[in-house]
């Protein structure tokens, strides 16, 4: 029997690592483009150089590590949630003898968001609280409970988390003040002498 091209061009190249190799699956879940995967890697190290051929979305669930994207070095914890871009090379050192995480696999963005979605993965970022965080907890439970509507959850949950990293990358046009702190730093500013009261 061949083995499928694709399968081979990872064995071929060194910095693609096969992703058998570097964890275990324990549920996963496909629905509209969306890969969720609850994976787990135990008595290992660090995961060598490699990188992915889709966009990937981390959460920390237990144990912690360290993740080497370029020149940058994150430190990573439950909760924490790392987003790396199809292609970006990474080293991944765990600090603990097993770590569990969910793993959110997007191969490609192809229906009419696609443009917004993709400002998500402009480049990797860590985040360790904020609405993405939230989103992605969320994600995680849904995964976990697995029932007759969870494919409409999921579907859901995706998109919004995606619509909350594409935020989060677009470019600040305000001097770096995002949404509502900037409207209350305006409102502020403006009525600075007067008496304001919790309802204003």
């Amino acid at each position: 029997m061949a083995t499928p091209p694709e399968l081979t061009r990872q064995h071929e190249d060194p910095d693609r690592t096969p992703p058998t190799v570097l964890s275990t699956t324990l549920r996963s879940i496909s629905i509209a483009g969306f890969e969720y995967r609850e994976r787990q890697v135990a008595a290992r190290r660090m995961n060598p150089r490699h990188s992915h051929d889709y966009h990937c979305i981390g959460f920390l669930i237990s144990g912690q590590g360290a993740a080497e994207i370029g020149t940058q070095c994150w430190t990573v914890r439950p909760g924490c949630l790392n987003v790396i871009p199809q292609g970006v090379l990474h080293v991944e050192r765990l600090g603990t003898r097993q770590i569990r995480w969910l793993g959110i696999e997007i191969p490609a963005l192809q229906d009419q968001f696609a443009a917004e979605a993709r400002r998500a993965f402009d480049r990797p970022l860590q985040l360790s609280g904020g609405p993405a965080v939230a989103t992605a907890a969320r994600i995680y439970r849904e995964v976990r409970l697995a029932d007759d509507v969870s494919s409409l959850s999921l579907h859901g949950l995706g998109l919004e988390l995606l619509a909350t990293l594409a935020r989060i990358s677009r470019p600040c046009t305000d001097g770096g003040r995002r949404g509502w702190v900037a409207r209350a730093e305006d409102y502020l500013r403006a009525n600075f002498l007067e008496s304001l009261t919790l309802e204003e």
